[in-house]
């Protein structure tokens, strides 16, 4: 159940204080840190990368982001792409997954 959110701006990085206070009890306690952004090619992935690194475990809301086009993908290809290497970072689930999960714990 969620019962903090953070939001970081203009720091791409778990190492972030704020964000490493919370992400080290997230990992003690053993519970996920549900990871949603606006770039997920740069911010979002950076993130994953550093969270599985350091023993963090990660929800990732595959639309809840934003992918951009580039000049080898448009949007959609890049979103495919994204969400599949996501997946090795991070669990993934949409939006109604997330809140269908939420809705079932707290009954």
């Amino acid at each position: 159940v969620v019962k903090r959110q953070l939001s970081v701006n203009g720091s791409f990085s778990i190492t972030h204080p704020e964000l490493a206070a919370l992400a080290l009890s997230a990992r003690q306690a053993g519970k996920q840190l549900i990871l949603a952004g606006y770039g997920g090619t740069i911010c979002c992935l950076s993130t994953a990368v550093e969270a599985m690194h350091r023993g963090i475990r990660l929800l990732w809301v595959a639309d809840a982001y934003l992918a951009c086009a580039t000049a080898s993908a448009d949007e959609i290809e890049t979103h495919r792409h994204l969400t599949g290497t996501m997946r090795i970072y991070a669990d993934v689930m949409t939006t109604d997954a997330l809140f269908d999960r939420i809705n079932a714990a707290l009954r």
